[in-house]
């Protein structure tokens, strides 16, 4: 019996997605901005839909939720989903937090699925194929990476091509250090663990807030836990501002032909 229940929870596949912002560079919508309306297929998803539907066929068994529960649009929209999952009450002050906010919760044999849930992507299977590279190569991250025209507006990555394994994350600069961003993410608890370290030690003096990027490229750096890499696509979008949103049809037409 004990070695059935050890069996059961190896490896158990959580998803996470940070919903704690108000999304302030794209309002007035009037609404939460995961909950911001898609056409797919002759109807109309949530934006977060992509990115739950896509740990969902993952694997993942439940989806912890972390934010403000003054956001009673969405509280009532996930309530009516189908899955388990869980919310974390969070007033957010920077994006690493909120992903790492559900720590405590996630035990040692447990791999968690990040995502940010004003994203599209492809391929829809994109968690899928990291889980592989992560388990594959005994990677303890593992970034999603997608090849974008202006990389430098994100987080660029450079990696070596032979073993995939992160060398450098550069946050929001020129020149980028590669065509490739990380737009999502997978780790076990050890990676979790040192990336919390990095996170905590990052001083704000002079930045706004915490970053999750500069977490990943001091964990790359100093090489004491496994960062890798997996090439996904050229198709990933962001809908984190008005100029992104007023593009959103062409972008749509050319994901989902």
């Amino acid at each position: 019996m004990k070695e059935e229940q050890l069996e059961q929870r190896v490896n158990k596949i959580i998803g996470v997605l940070p919903m704690a912002g108000y999304g302030k560079r794209i309002q007035p919508i009037g609404f939460s901005k995961e909950l911001y309306p898609i056409p797919y297929k002759g109807k109309h998803k949530a934006i977060a839909d992509f990115s739950i539907e896509s740990m969902l066929s993952a694997g993942a068994e439940e989806i912890k939720i972390v934010a403000n529960t003054d956001k009673y649009d969405l509280m009532k929209y996930l309530s009516q989903k189908k899955f388990f999952f869980s919310i974390y009450p969070y007033n957010s002050r920077s994006l690493p937090e909120s992903c790492l906010y559900p720590l405590p919760s996630i035990d040692d044999m447990d791999i968690v699925l990040f995502g940010l849930p004003d994203t599209m992507f492809l391929p829809l299977n994109a968690y899928s194929l990291i889980l592989e590279t992560l388990k594959e190569n005994s990677f303890d991250i593992v970034l999603g990476l997608f090849r974008v025209d202006e990389p430098y507006k994100f987080d660029s990555v450079k990696f070596d091509d032979s073993t995939s394994i992160v060398t450098n994350v550069l946050v929001k600069q020129k020149p980028a250090l590669s065509e490739y961003i990380w737009g999502l993410w997978a780790a076990n608890r050890n990676g979790l663990v040192a990336l919390k370290n990095e996170i905590d030690s990052q001083s704000v003096k002079n930045q706004s807030e915490k970053l999750l990027g500069q977490g990943f490229d001091s964990i790359a750096q100093k090489g004491h836990v496994k960062i890798g890499a997996r090439i996904l696509s050229d198709s990933y979008y962001d809908i984190g501002n008005m100029t992104a949103i007023s593009g959103i049809a062409d972008i749509v037409n050319q994901f989902y032909k």
